[in-house]
């Protein structure tokens, strides 16, 4: 099996196949179909870049990983969850929002803008993965 960017080379070479061969023509009607190829060649190459593309962009993400084996985002939600300060809970404005699920309070926090910054989110995404992060191990589920 080819990997996503063969294939986008693949359709390439054939569009501009097509395109040589449609120049070899003298009828007019086979030199428009042979262009005509030639132009769907082009798009297939242009979605199994778009693929290819998608495709590295997912294996960089899976290659980055925090020393405990989580992709850093994760290894952040719950670096939150743990804050303490002498013994009490000292996350995201209250452990109650959390608990309540309240986006809004979560989402004020410093912490989880700091964290949404860096990792290209809004407050409320990173406050309600938080969210279901805080449920999801309350429930001793595997994190979302």
């Amino acid at each position: 099996m080819r990997s996503p960017l063969e294939e986008a080379r693949r359709w390439e070479r054939r569009a501009e196949e097509n395109y040589a061969k449609a120049e070899m023509y003298h009828d007019e009607l086979c030199r428009r179909t042979m262009e005509g190829l030639a132009r769907d060649c082009e798009v297939m190459a242009h979605r199994a870049a778009t693929i290819a593309l998608l495709h590295h962009r997912h294996t960089e993400e899976d290659r980055m990983q925090s020393k405990s084996g989580l992709h850093p985002y994760r290894a952040a939600l719950f670096f939150i969850l743990r804050e303490k300060t002498d013994g009490h809970w000292s996350g995201p404005k209250s452990n109650e929002a959390v608990k309540a699920g309240d986006v809004g309070r979560v989402a004020g926090s410093y912490v989880v803008r700091c964290i949404a910054e860096a990792f290209g989110k809004t407050n409320r995404e990173v406050a309600w993965d938080l969210i279901k992060t805080y449920r999801a191990l309350e429930d001793g589920e595997a994190s979302p």
